[in-house]
């Protein structure tokens, strides 16, 4: 049995919250390498799952206290 997965699955910056999360869910994975659209090989920095959903669930109930008021 392999351990290891030899395709690397990444983000930009240009992509959506949905792609990220969407890609978290289908590999079941809690980092995804986040680099540049031009240049695939630079590294720009990791997107966890747990801080990305709790970012989302921020936002969402922000959204939903201004609406209320």
């Amino acid at each position: 049995r392999d351990v290891m997965n030899t395709r690397l699955i990444t983000v930009s910056p240009e992509d959506d919250l949905n792609t990220a999360l969407t890609r978290f869910t289908a590999m079941n994975i809690d980092e995804l390498p986040v680099v540049a659209e031009d240049d695939p090989q630079k590294l720009l920095g990791i997107l966890r799952r747990k801080e990305t959903i709790a970012a989302y669930n921020r936002r969402r109930l922000e959204h939903k206290l201004s609406s209320e008021s």
